[in-house]
């Protein structure tokens, strides 16, 4: 009867150490995650045309800035690729051209068939040369055109200025 007895301690035993050597690594799977979430927003100024300035993100509303201004240059065929935390997306977000900090601005004149070069004074640099704002996603994709010029303009003189309902009008 001893040995029936030590066998089925045996037997426990090894059970319970199986259970206990549970071989996954998921010990904190159920807890949130601290990571910021993002998201890339892609802006293209009057369809890639615009081949040197600057590109900057903020928010509409408030005129926060989103992400760093980025810089348009051939190599990035005209386009600009800011990363922006998700959570920063509730609101609508402005898409601004500026000209480069040494107050240039290159593009390419299709009537023409040539780049041509404009250069702001040096008192205008901060301003944007064309604009955007739109309610976004994530992995969104912005145009900037003389149209979106155009409805920035129409959307800032609605009461309230640049919010979701007079940029989505």
């Amino acid at each position: 009867m001893l040995k029936r007895h030590s066998l089925s301690l045996a037997i426990m035993f090894s059970s319970l150490s199986l259970v206990a050597c549970n071989s996954n690594d998921d010990d904190n799977a159920s807890l949130p995650s601290k990571a910021v979430t993002t998201t890339t927003i892609t802006v293209t100024p009057s369809l890639g045309k615009i081949l040197n300035g600057r590109v900057a993100l903020k928010n509409a509303k408030t005129g926060a800035i989103l992400a760093p201004t980025q810089t348009l240059t051939p190599t990035s065929n005209g386009t600009a690729k800011f990363t922006v935390p998700v959570s920063k997306l509730a609101d609508p977000v402005l898409a601004e051209v500026l000209p480069t900090a040494a107050g240039i601005v290159e593009y390419f004149d299709e009537a023409l068939e040539a780049n041509k070069t404009i250069t702001v004074p040096a008192a205008d640099i901060a301003k944007p040369i064309l604009r955007a704002a739109a309610s976004v996603t994530a992995n969104a994709n912005i145009g900037v055109t003389a149209l979106t010029e155009a409805a920035v303009q129409q959307a800032a003189k609605q009461a309230s200025g640049l919010i979701a309902q007079n940029i989505n009008n």
